[in-house]
């Protein structure tokens, strides 16, 4: 039975077709019958596991643009009590039944909100973050990404903080694993959705937190690397802490790592670039970077050719926007002055 499991989690990883097939033969009921307590830790350890490939890849990859959601399997498992049978194993005393069980719950709840309701309904959120203190790093990393598939809406944030997890978060983002690193921040970037929750960010190890995220930006990790950055954008939409990353020196490193990244990143660095040279003297530091201000010339005028990509709408748009408040036309400049003179 390990082996089928198993096999059939590398089956569910394959492709659509073989999704597909596992399904409509009923390997989920299947699956869940094995999940139960009658059978071997290490049956039920496989069972969630393929259960969990089935429904999702989220917890396997790093790269949300390749993560696939299966809404049947998801659906289906609301209707067979997986949920339930998968909430009561994350109190199991084995470290592995509990890993196995987060990470089905992480899989079967990622964009669907049915699964999200069930596992509120089963105070699931509690035993997740209970999860975080646990002293596995397999348990750590399945928790992680459970929580953060299920605080996709404001208020299942605020239960998370309500619990007072943030400080554990902040913690296990110090790991010296990469996986790990990269779902603490991942968490807590979607928790930063709240205004509350920037603000303890920012203050979080007084000031220590914000300093560290700052220093992933020279990470040799390039997805710890990403979401660092995209986690600083949303931290600097609060004025103050927009301060506070400059301070940091957040925004020569964030320029560094502009010419070497993907689009979407690129689009955050420039969001973060762009709060914080609200400050006119902060904007007076920055629009002296050459390498920036060659980076959103570059970007704007590139065309495509060669076979190379032209940039996305949304980088061109947000590199635009910043390169006119930057760097102005020379007739602005010049109304401007003669406003002035006016006056």
């Amino acid at each position: 039975l390990p082996k089928t499991t198993a096999t059939i989690a590398r089956l569910a990883r394959t492709g659509v077709e073989e999704r597909t097939a596992l399904f409509e033969g009923e390997a989920l009921g299947a699956l869940y019958t094995l999940c139960s307590k009658e059978n071997d830790i290490k049956i039920q350890v496989h069972a969630a596991y393929a259960i969990s490939a089935l429904a999702s890849n989220f917890t396997s990859t790093m790269d949300e643009n390749r993560v696939y959601a299966y809404a049947a399997v998801q659906t289906e498992a609301t209707q067979l009590k997986v949920v339930h049978t998968l909430t009561a194993s994350l109190t199991s005393w084995q470290p592995e039944l509990q890993a196995a069980a987060a990470d089905a719950l992480a899989s079967l709840c990622y964009r669907n909100s049915e699964v999200r309701r069930e596992m509120g309904r089963m105070d699931a959120c509690r035993l997740l973050v209970n999860l975080l203190y646990s002293q596995h790093v397999d348990v750590h990393k399945a928790a992680l990404c459970a929580l953060r598939a299920y605080c996709v809406e404001p208020a299942r944030a605020q239960e998370v903080e309500q619990r007072e997890a943030l400080s554990q978060i902040c913690k296990l983002s110090r790991s010296d694993k990469d996986d790990v690193v990269f779902r603490a921040l991942s968490l807590a970037w979607m928790l930063a959705g709240a205004d509350s929750i920037k603000e303890k960010l920012a203050t979080e190890e007084d000031g220590g937190f914000l300093k560290y995220v700052v220093s992933l930006l020279k990470s040799n990790h390039r997805h710890v690397q990403s979401i660092a950055a995209t986690l600083l954008r949303k931290i600097s939409l609060m004025k103050e802490n927009a301060r506070k990353i400059f301070d940091e020196g957040a925004h020569s490193e964030l320029v560094s790592i502009l010419f070497d990244t993907d689009d979407t990143t690129k689009v955050n660095i420039i969001g973060c670039l762009h709060v914080i040279c609200l400050e006119t003297s902060r904007k007076e530091t920055i629009m002296t970077n050459q390498d920036l201000k060659e980076f959103l010339e570059t970007t704007i005028k590139t065309q495509p050719r060669g076979g190379k990509a032209k940039p996305s709408k949304a980088l061109e748009s947000s590199s635009k926007r910043l390169h006119d408040f930057l760097f102005p036309k020379q007739e602005e400049n010049t109304a401007s002055f003669t406003q002035a003179l006016l006056n």
